[in-house]
């Protein structure tokens, strides 16, 4: 893989400031192993880095890892049987209860 930039800017005004940017696949590759630099999910590490300038792809896991490392709450939910319907509106009903999506403070 090719050698590996200074990490980019943080997305907080690209991905999560409402302005509906995508940020470029390579900052969100090199975001990934920021956060796995800081101990999140090691197996996913142990896995797929490096990941930077590869076409490698990604799955739930590597995702959540992303956005938790910028403070977000992220949860993975897999459905398995012939109840996921039943299952996925008891989920949506209990994160309603719960108020949401919900972010930490001085992120």
């Amino acid at each position: 893989p090719p050698s590996k930039p200074p990490p980019p800017p943080l997305p907080t005004t690209q991905l999560f400031g409402g302005l509906a940017d995508v940020p470029r696949i390579e900052y969100m590759q090199r975001w990934l192993e920021l956060a796995w630099e800081q101990g999140f999910d090691p197996v996913g590490k142990a896995q797929l880095s490096p990941i930077y300038g590869t076409r490698k792809w990604i799955g739930s896991t590597e995702a959540a890892s992303l956005l938790r490392s910028f403070g977000i709450r992220a949860r993975i939910v897999e459905f398995i049987d012939k109840d996921a319907q039943a299952k996925e509106r008891a989920i949506r009903a209990k994160i309603a209860r719960e108020g949401g999506v919900h972010r930490r403070k001085g992120r």
